[in-house]
Protein backbone atom coordinates (compact mmCIF):
# COMPACT_ATOMS: atom_id res chain seq x y z
CA UNK A 1 0.00 0.00 0.00
CA UNK A 2 2.92 2.49 0.92
CA UNK A 3 4.54 1.82 -2.43
CA UNK A 4 1.07 3.11 -4.02
CA UNK A 5 1.12 5.93 -1.86
CA UNK A 6 4.55 6.90 -3.43
CA UNK A 7 4.25 6.99 -6.73
CA UNK A 8 0.88 5.58 -8.67
CA UNK A 9 -1.06 7.54 -6.02
CA UNK A 10 -0.35 11.44 -7.57
CA UNK A 11 -0.59 9.60 -10.86
CA UNK A 12 -4.32 9.03 -10.58
CA UNK A 13 -5.32 12.35 -8.38
CA UNK A 14 -3.14 14.37 -11.16
CA UNK A 15 -0.40 15.58 -8.58
CA UNK A 16 2.40 14.39 -10.11
CA UNK A 17 2.44 17.58 -12.68
CA UNK A 18 3.57 18.91 -9.60
CA UNK A 19 6.82 16.54 -8.53
CA UNK A 20 7.60 17.35 -12.66
CA UNK A 21 7.18 20.80 -12.59
CA UNK A 22 9.77 20.82 -9.80
CA UNK A 23 13.76 20.99 -11.08
CA UNK A 24 13.87 17.38 -10.21
CA UNK A 25 14.37 14.96 -13.21
CA UNK A 26 11.51 11.84 -13.33
CA UNK A 27 14.55 9.81 -12.13
CA UNK A 28 15.21 11.59 -9.31
CA UNK A 29 11.62 11.67 -8.08
CA UNK A 30 11.54 8.23 -8.64
CA UNK A 31 14.58 7.41 -6.77
CA UNK A 32 13.41 10.19 -3.83
CA UNK A 33 10.02 8.14 -3.42
CA UNK A 34 11.50 5.16 -3.64
CA UNK A 35 13.82 6.05 -0.47
CA UNK A 36 11.06 7.03 1.44
CA UNK A 37 9.93 3.38 1.81
CA UNK A 38 13.33 2.34 1.85
CA UNK A 39 13.51 4.49 4.71
CA UNK A 40 10.76 3.46 6.47
CA UNK A 41 11.16 -0.23 6.23
CA UNK A 42 14.74 0.43 7.53
CA UNK A 43 13.51 2.26 10.73
CA UNK A 44 10.66 -0.41 10.83
CA UNK A 45 13.32 -2.83 11.08
CA UNK A 46 15.51 -1.06 13.37
CA UNK A 47 12.59 -0.50 16.21
CA UNK A 48 11.89 -4.10 16.00
CA UNK A 49 15.29 -5.08 16.67
CA UNK A 50 15.62 -2.56 19.71
CA UNK A 51 12.52 -3.72 20.86
CA UNK A 52 13.18 -7.40 20.81
CA UNK A 53 16.62 -6.89 22.35
CA UNK A 54 15.29 -4.48 25.62
CA UNK A 55 11.87 -7.32 25.64
CA UNK A 56 13.83 -9.98 26.18
CA UNK A 57 16.45 -8.46 28.76
CA UNK A 58 13.22 -7.42 30.66
CA UNK A 59 10.72 -10.37 30.12
CA UNK A 60 13.00 -13.48 29.90
CA UNK A 61 14.64 -15.12 32.30
CA UNK A 62 18.53 -15.33 32.48
CA UNK A 63 17.98 -19.34 31.47
CA UNK A 64 16.04 -18.20 28.21
CA UNK A 65 17.78 -15.05 27.06
CA UNK A 66 17.23 -14.08 23.30
CA UNK A 67 19.99 -15.06 21.06
CA UNK A 68 20.85 -11.18 19.62
CA UNK A 69 22.71 -12.35 16.88
CA UNK A 70 20.16 -14.76 15.28
CA UNK A 71 17.55 -12.42 15.88
CA UNK A 72 18.98 -9.84 13.95
CA UNK A 73 19.47 -12.18 10.84
CA UNK A 74 16.05 -12.56 11.15
CA UNK A 75 15.06 -9.28 11.05
CA UNK A 76 17.84 -8.42 8.35
CA UNK A 77 16.23 -11.11 5.98
CA UNK A 78 12.80 -10.21 6.82
CA UNK A 79 13.64 -6.42 5.91
CA UNK A 80 15.14 -7.96 2.50
CA UNK A 81 12.04 -10.06 2.01
CA UNK A 82 9.93 -6.56 2.38
CA UNK A 83 12.03 -4.74 -0.11
CA UNK A 84 11.64 -7.28 -2.27
CA UNK A 85 7.88 -7.13 -1.88
CA UNK A 86 8.52 -3.28 -1.95
CA UNK A 87 10.31 -3.70 -5.23
CA UNK A 88 7.74 -5.50 -7.22
CA UNK A 89 4.99 -3.34 -5.71
CA UNK A 90 6.83 -0.16 -6.68
CA UNK A 91 7.22 -1.65 -10.15
CA UNK A 92 3.80 -1.99 -10.46
CA UNK A 93 3.08 1.42 -9.60
CA UNK A 94 5.39 2.73 -11.73
CA UNK A 95 3.30 0.91 -14.70
CA UNK A 96 0.14 1.32 -13.65
CA UNK A 97 -1.97 4.53 -13.50
CA UNK A 98 -5.00 3.48 -11.46
CA UNK A 99 -4.08 3.42 -8.34
CA UNK A 100 -6.61 0.64 -6.86
CA UNK A 101 -5.58 -1.56 -9.95
CA UNK A 102 -1.88 -1.09 -9.16
CA UNK A 103 -2.97 -1.88 -5.50
CA UNK A 104 -5.27 -5.12 -6.63
CA UNK A 105 -2.47 -6.36 -8.78
CA UNK A 106 0.04 -6.27 -6.45
CA UNK A 107 -2.07 -7.78 -4.18
CA UNK A 108 -2.85 -10.59 -6.43
CA UNK A 109 0.92 -11.09 -6.80
CA UNK A 110 1.92 -11.80 -3.40
CA UNK A 111 -0.61 -13.89 -2.40
CA UNK A 112 0.32 -16.32 -5.55
CA UNK A 113 3.27 -15.84 -4.47
CA UNK A 114 2.28 -16.96 -0.30
CA UNK A 115 -0.34 -19.33 -1.81
CA UNK A 116 2.79 -21.62 -4.33
CA UNK A 117 5.01 -21.29 -1.34
CA UNK A 118 2.02 -22.43 1.06
CA UNK A 119 1.13 -25.28 -1.20
CA UNK A 120 4.79 -26.45 -1.86
CA UNK A 121 5.25 -27.29 1.32
CA UNK A 122 2.15 -29.23 1.71
CA UNK A 123 3.66 -32.05 -0.23
CA UNK A 124 7.29 -33.60 -1.66
CA UNK A 125 5.36 -33.91 -4.67
CA UNK A 126 4.51 -30.19 -4.83
CA UNK A 127 7.58 -29.04 -3.46
CA UNK A 128 8.90 -27.58 -6.59
CA UNK A 129 6.25 -24.88 -6.66
CA UNK A 130 7.98 -22.98 -3.48
CA UNK A 131 10.82 -22.29 -6.27
CA UNK A 132 8.75 -20.29 -8.11
CA UNK A 133 8.03 -18.42 -4.40
CA UNK A 134 10.20 -15.36 -2.72
CA UNK A 135 8.72 -16.66 0.67
CA UNK A 136 10.41 -19.70 -0.02
CA UNK A 137 14.04 -17.29 0.76
CA UNK A 138 12.89 -16.44 3.97
CA UNK A 139 13.19 -19.12 6.54
CA UNK A 140 13.25 -17.72 10.04
CA UNK A 141 13.19 -21.82 11.28
CA UNK A 142 16.59 -22.31 9.74
CA UNK A 143 17.76 -18.87 10.73
CA UNK A 144 17.53 -19.31 14.59
CA UNK A 145 19.38 -23.25 14.05
CA UNK A 146 21.92 -22.00 12.15
CA UNK A 147 25.35 -21.11 13.52
CA UNK A 148 26.18 -18.67 10.78
CA UNK A 149 24.49 -16.16 8.41
CA UNK A 150 23.43 -17.35 4.84
CA UNK A 151 24.35 -15.05 2.64
CA UNK A 152 23.03 -16.59 -0.18
CA UNK A 153 19.46 -16.28 0.35
CA UNK A 154 19.93 -12.62 2.09
CA UNK A 155 21.65 -11.67 -1.43
CA UNK A 156 19.38 -13.02 -3.94
CA UNK A 157 16.69 -11.19 -2.00
CA UNK A 158 18.73 -8.03 -2.52
CA UNK A 159 19.36 -8.75 -5.66
CA UNK A 160 15.66 -9.00 -6.65
CA UNK A 161 14.47 -5.64 -4.66
CA UNK A 162 17.18 -4.00 -6.90
CA UNK A 163 16.25 -5.01 -9.89
CA UNK A 164 12.19 -4.25 -9.21
CA UNK A 165 13.08 -0.46 -7.78
CA UNK A 166 15.76 -0.54 -10.81
CA UNK A 167 13.21 -1.88 -13.11
CA UNK A 168 10.47 0.77 -11.89
CA UNK A 169 12.68 3.84 -12.45
CA UNK A 170 13.36 3.16 -15.98
CA UNK A 171 9.50 2.20 -16.36
CA UNK A 172 9.08 5.59 -15.00
CA UNK A 173 11.33 7.52 -16.87
CA UNK A 174 10.11 6.56 -20.18
CA UNK A 175 6.57 6.11 -19.89
CA UNK A 176 3.74 8.77 -20.89
CA UNK A 177 1.87 9.64 -17.56
CA UNK A 178 -2.09 10.65 -17.80
CA UNK A 179 -1.63 14.06 -15.98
Amino acid sequence: MMTNQLLVHYVDQGSMAYFLSTPYSRLQISIIQASVFLTGLLLIMICTVIAGIIGSTIFLSADHQLNISQFISVNVVGFLLFFVVGGYCYLISSWLNDEKRALGLATIVTIIFYGLDFIGKMSEQVEWLRNLSIFSLFRAGELFRATSFDFGHSFLLLIIGFVGFLLSSFIFVKRDLSL
